[in-house]
């Protein structure tokens, strides 16, 4: 019934009225506080989409991805350690910067290297979304480090010690997504999204 952006307004707006009328847990007197505080939230993360959207142009209009590319290329031969590399670099860059910058800078810059090593662009995808997952629950920048603290009234430092085991795991399946390939792409491939 609804494109992906007009369900999350009235999923918000659904989830306002429940919370308003139904159970009861915002009074009337903090709507304009947490309107005003969504409202920056906002304002904050459109102002990253919008540097990083300059900084994309910058690149393609210097040609960075392509130079990159070449280097690249000139440096690495194998599929195997460019995954790692690119695991690696998504690594660090997603303890640093939110996902939605993180994607639309490295995103051009590691799509035109993908066909030179016979790599699918879904199963990239999938690998960049773990990626940055993983590196928001990751010290010492981790944004989930910071609300999972909030919301448990506790310290980084004790939430930090907390998620370690979590990340072993997802590392594991982040390098078994990486190298076998089949596993998480069968789906698709059932759907008919893969040849």
């Amino acid at each position: 019934a609804f494109t992906a952006n007009e369900a999350a307004v009235v999923a918000c707006v659904y989830a306002f009225i429940v919370e308003l009328f139904i159970h009861k847990s915002i009074k009337l007197s903090v709507v304009k506080k947490i309107t005003v505080s969504s409202a920056v939230t906002s304002a904050t993360l459109l102002i990253i989409v919008a540097g990083a959207t300059c900084f994309g142009r910058l690149l393609s209009l210097e040609d960075i991805p392509g130079k990159i590319t070449e280097a690249v290329l000139s440096a690495i031969q194998s599929p195997v350690i460019f995954l790692m590399a690119m695991n690696l670099v998504l690594l660090f860059v997603g303890m640093f910067m939110d996902i939605i910058s993180a994607t639309m800078i490295l995103g051009p810059v590691f799509l035109p290297m993908l066909d030179a090593f016979g790599i699918s662009w879904m199963h990239f995808g999938l690998i960049m979304t773990v990626n940055l997952a993983i590196g928001y629950c990751t010290p010492p920048m981790g944004v989930s480090l910071y609300i999972t603290g909030a919301i448990s009234n506790k310290d980084i430092i004790y939430v930090s010690k907390a998620v370690i085991p979590f990340l072993l795991i997802q590392l594991v399946v982040l390098v078994f997504m990486t190298y076998f390939p089949d596993f998480v792409l069968w789906l698709p491939r059932l759907m008919g999204y893969l040849n």
